[in-house]
């Protein structure tokens, strides 16, 4: 499996020297972790985990749209 300190570097050069802000919190740093790790081999390069960020904002759009649904639902009933 990946090593989770390159992922952790990965995400906070995106925020430090690329984005130019804060990094989100810990809890989302964790979901990246985890999301990057089901996605990649062990022997990945930075690049691919970087490649990856844009795919992890659809999947908490995803998550959030999903979510937002079940609300409404719930709301209906």
């Amino acid at each position: 499996m990946v090593d989770e300190i390159m992922i952790e570097d990965v995400w906070v050069k995106m925020f430090s020297f690329h984005i130019g802000c804060p990094c989100p919190s810990e809890k989302i740093k964790d979901l990246f972790i985890s999301f990057v790790k089901e996605r990649v081999s062990k022997d990945a390069k930075e690049e691919q985990i970087y490649n990856l960020f844009p795919d992890f904002i659809n999947y908490l759009g995803e998550w959030w749209v999903r979510k937002e649904r079940l609300n409404a639902l719930d709301a209906k009933l």
